[in-house]
């Protein structure tokens, strides 16, 4: 997979940066941590008053630069769910970068939610978008990307 595959993602606790990484050595991908132009609160309540904001207006953040994937076929996507959805950080990066056919599979780290929440709103930029969306799998730990990468990689 080698030049063939990225990982990109974001992470706010380095949960998913650690899922990432996992990620992109078995499956020998590139890396590309992505960020926003202005910095989330780091405290937890600050956060999570934040998000829901964002989240109630729609607000959008804006990316810390642009992200060129276009020597990639396969975008491994990694986020935390926030409030049963990814972070809009995700949507703002989908539709800014191009992504149109491009195998996009999602994966996310929640101490309640499953890969299962997310996916809608992924589907729905990604369709709009002309990428193609993969299943995707919740990374909450180790076993959990083995067993998906195994399987995934099984059948590549």
């Amino acid at each position: 997979m080698a030049n063939e595959s990225v990982v990109v993602y974001y992470s706010n606790s380095g949960i998913t940066k650690k899922a990432a990484e996992k990620i992109a050595y078995k499956t020998d991908s590139d890396m590309m941590g992505i960020h926003p132009k202005d910095a989330f609160p780091t405290d937890y309540q600050a956060l999570t008053d934040f998000v829901q904001e964002e989240i109630a207006d729609n607000k959008l953040p804006e990316l810390d630069k642009k992200y060129d994937v276009s020597k990639y076929s396969t975008i491994f996507l990694g986020f935390p769910t926030w409030y049963e959805r990814p972070p809009l950080l995700i949507d703002e990066f989908l539709k800014k970068t191009k992504i149109a056919k491009k195998d996009i599979i999602p994966f996310t780290t929640s101490g309640s939610s499953s890969i299962d929440v997310s996916v809608p709103f992924i589907e729905k930029i990604c369709r709009k978008r002309g990428a193609v969306l993969v299943d995707g799998f919740t990374a909450n730990d180790s076993s959990d990307v083995e067993k998906f990468l195994n399987d995934y990689l099984e059948k590549e």
